[in-house]
Order: C-alpha cells, then sequence, then structure tokens
C-alpha cells in the first residue's frame, strides 16, 4: 500500500476516534441531563403533591372562615338588637322617672318658693318693726 493511502486511512481513523470520543461525550452529557431531567420531574411531582396539600387545607381554611365570618355576622346583628332593646328600655324607664319625678320637683319648688316668700316676710316684718322701734324711740 501506498503512503498516500495509509494516510488517508490514518487520517480516516483519527478522524473516526474524535467523532467515538465527540459521539461519548454527548452520550455522557446526555446521560447526565437525562437524570437531571428525572430528578427535576421528581421534584415537580413532589412539588405537585404538596401544592395539592395546601389547596385542600386552604379549603378547609376557607370553610371554617365562612363560619366564622357569618357567626360574626350573627353576633353583629344581634348587638344592634340588644342595642335597639336597650334604647327602648332607656326611653321608658327615663318616662317613668319623668313621672315619678314631677310631683316632687314641684313639691321641692313650692317648698323654696314658700321659704323664699317667708324670708321675705320676716324681713318686712323686721323692717317695719325696727322702723316702729325707732320711730317710738325719737
Amino acid at each position: 500500500m501506498s503512503d498516500d493511502v495509509k494516510r488517508s486511512l490514518s487520517d480516516l481513523h483519527e478522524k473516526q476516534d474524535q467523532q467515538t470520543d465527540k459521539l461519548v461525550s454527548l452520550e455522557v452529557a446526555m446521560g447526565k441531563n437525562e437524570a437531571a431531567l428525572a430528578q427535576y420531574i421528581r421534584q415537580s411531582d413532589r412539588m405537585a403533591g404538596e401544592l395539592k396539600e395546601m389547596n385542600k387545607h386552604l379549603s378547609e381554611y376557607n370553610s371554617e372562615l365562612k363560619v366564622h365570618i357569618a357567626g360574626v355576622i350573627e353576633l353583629k346583628e344581634q348587638n344592634r338588637l340588644m342595642r335597639e332593646a336597650n334604647e327602648q328600655r332607656e326611653k321608658i324607664t327615663n318616662a317613668r322617672f319623668e313621672t315619678l319625678e314631677t310631683p316632687h320637683r314641684w313639691a321641692k319648688f313650692t317648698g323654696k318658693l314658700f321659704a323664699w316668700i317667708g324670708a321675705a316676710a320676716t324681713a318686712v316684718t323686721a323692717i317695719v318693726g325696727l322702723a316702729m322701734w325707732l320711730a317710738g324711740r325719737f
């Protein structure tokens, strides 16, 4: 065989070795990528399961929250009704006190009026008596 043919064969073997090395490195890289993809898929499946579990808990909490909100609304309504009932009772009680205090206020006013009239009469009597006493003395 000639040298040209040997060189050509040698070049072909060298190129084939290079291509084989490239194929091996690609297969290794592909194997790593497949392993990483499998890990990502497992992680994604695990996270999807966690998400479903969290959504289930969230749904339970939402239903409990709805019950709680309904209870709060009911309590607010009860408080409003009680406030209105208390206002009605207060009006009735105030009217009763007003009715009961009216004679007392009238008696108190009359007593004060008579006290003022008595004081004025006493003052007039004292002035008249002093004037008569002074008139009789001089």
